[in-house]
This record gives structure tokens, C-alpha cells and sequence, in this order.
């Protein structure tokens, strides 16, 4: 007998990326948006010590 397969889980990933420069923004932004294909859930942010200051 077959298992019915359920709705896909929906569990939010929040990855966040602390760094001393901004250099990895536009690297971090792709990488969002060809993870979110495959992992819609999944968040990445980049937050660099040059924008606080």
C-alpha cells in the first residue's frame, strides 16, 4: 500500500552572516535566490560592521 506524501513542511531557515565588510552582498543575495528554489523556507542576510558605523 502506498504512504500518501503530505503538504511540504514550512519551517522557516534564517541564516544570518556577520562580517567586518559589505564585499559579500551581492555573493550572499544569489546565493538567496538560487537556494530559495530548492529551499523556500531558507533566509539569508548579510550584515557587515561598515554599515553600523
Amino acid at each position: 500500500m502506498l504512504k500518501r506524501i503530505s503538504v511540504a513542511d514550512t519551517t522557516q531557515i534564517r541564516v544570518v552572516i556577520v562580517t567586518l565588510d559589505d564585499h559579500l552582498a551581492g555573493v550572499v543575495a544569489r546565493a538567496d535566490a538560487m537556494l530559495a528554489k530548492d529551499l523556500p523556507g531558507l533566509s539569508l542576510s548579510l550584515h557587515s560592521a561598515a554599515q553600523w558605523g
